[in-house]
């Protein structure tokens, strides 16, 4: 964490203004942003490739159930004739 000590060791003990530390801080939060919104976007994409995965999954399972209905009932089928 960013932390006035820090800038007083950066900026030296001797300079008055207060401009670059604000500066700083202003440049060290925007990082911080960014990081979050980097993170964010990460996670809302794996959210989105999980949905896309349950999606197919329930699409295969889907599609194994039929097969599997209509194979059960083929072979009931054939035992019947």
């Amino acid at each position: 964490m960013l932390t006035i000590d820090w800038v007083r060791l950066v900026r030296g003990r001797g300079e008055s203004s207060n401009l670059p530390i604000v500066d700083i801080f202003v440049c060290h939060f925007r990082w911080q942003a960014e990081t979050a919104a980097n993170r964010i976007c990460k996670v809302l994409n794996v959210n989105r490739e999980n949905e896309r995965l349950m999606e197919e999954y329930e699409r295969l399972a889907t599609d194994v159930s039929r097969t599997a209905i209509h194979h059960r009932n083929s072979v009931f089928i054939v035992f019947y004739f």
